[in-house]
């Protein structure tokens, strides 16, 4: 029988411990192979309680190569894997093997007793090293598993929080007149944490852009440097005004949703809120306070907010029928 290829990385000195294995028939001398991929709870587990079926620990690493034939390319190196086992207080000795088959290794390291967790046994090689270990006297230590835990399940846990969606991966775009100007404190603190693209989108025209610019610098908001790009409407004539601009304008705002990929909207119109809710859009409305509807509505015949005294006044109405009742 050809005797594999170790590599022997550490062996721990202490005082307690010569630096030299302890030989046969003095102490007993325990052996555990593994990938040790991801070390986790339930491999500290196993390893403790190897250590206390001898006087001397040595922990077998699979190979990368090995491993990738087997079982997939590990997450960790062979080399970051047996550092960390020697660095566990239990562990006095680690090698890297590159052979299913066990049996020479017994042989090489003189092991007293064999440690293996519940699942040795699955292959050709496992039963080979079980029946030589029951053949010359080795004792064999079945430990069992660890409940909840293993390498697979943490490295799938890994890939699904991967997968979940993040803020990093979302942007949001808020309007300009009567919702970001309502609140700028509030709307320039939400924007710098942001992790994703930002947009101010508003219905204003084209042809003032350079106001908007001027104003939401005033208020401390840079293109370019609070947010990514200034988003706005058509042109079109204040005194022409109808139900039809404001169609055209709520499938204008969200083209350009789309088109920037968009995912979270405020607005402060209920007809474009409603509008953007029914489309995939998560939508968020800002409300304003009825001393703001007045005061801005008094000065602006074309203020489209006054819907939002639709909303509220139906609350009222309901509220009035209830006390009816």
């Amino acid at each position: 029988m050809e005797l594999p290829r170790w590599n022997v990385l550490y062996r721990r000195i202490t005082r307690a411990r010569a630096s030299i294995r302890p030989r046969m028939g003095r102490k007993s001398i325990v052996y555990t192979p593994g990938v040790w991929d991801l070390l986790h709870a339930g491999h500290l587990n196993l390893l403790q309680r190897a250590k206390l079926s001898g006087d001397y620990l040595i922990v077998g690493v699979c190979g990368d190569l090995l491993v990738e034939k087997t079982k997939g390319t590990p997450i960790m190196a062979e080399t970051e894997r047996a550092k960390l086992l020697m660095a566990l207080e239990s562990v006095d000795e680690v090698h890297v093997y590159h052979s299913l088959d066990q049996r020479a290794n017994l042989v090489q390291l003189n092991v007293n007793v064999f440690c293996v967790g519940e699942e040795f046994g699955n292959c050709e090689e496992h039963k080979l090293a079980l029946q030589f270990c029951e053949e010359n006297g080795i004792e064999v230590s079945v430990i069992k598993r660890y409940p909840g835990v293993s390498s697979s399940a943490l490295r799938q846990r890994a890939i699904l929080r991967n997968q979940t969606p993040s803020f990093e991966n979302m942007s949001v775009a808020v309007d300009y007149h009567d919702c970001l100007t309502f609140d700028p404190a509030f709307f320039k603190a939400l924007l710098s944490a942001w992790f994703g693209k930002v947009y101010i989108l508003s219905g204003t025209p084209e042809r003032r852009r350079l106001d908007v610019v001027r104003e939401l610098e005033s208020l401390g908001i840079v293109e370019g440097r609070d947010f990514e790009a200034l988003l706005l409407g058509f042109d079109y004539d204040p005194k022409s005004m109808n139900i039809d601009h404001f169609k055209r304008m709520r499938e204008h705002k969200l083209a350009k949703i789309k088109q920037y990929d968009i995912k979270v909207f405020f607005d402060d119109n209920p007809f474009y809120v409603e509008w953007m809710r029914n489309h995939g859009v998560t939508t968020f409305q800002v409300v304003l306070p009825t001393k703001y509807l007045s005061e801005f509505g008094a000065k602006d015949p074309f203020f489209s907010c006054h819907l939002q005294e639709k909303q509220f006044h139906f609350l009222s109405l309901l509220a009035n029928r209830e006390v009816k009742k």
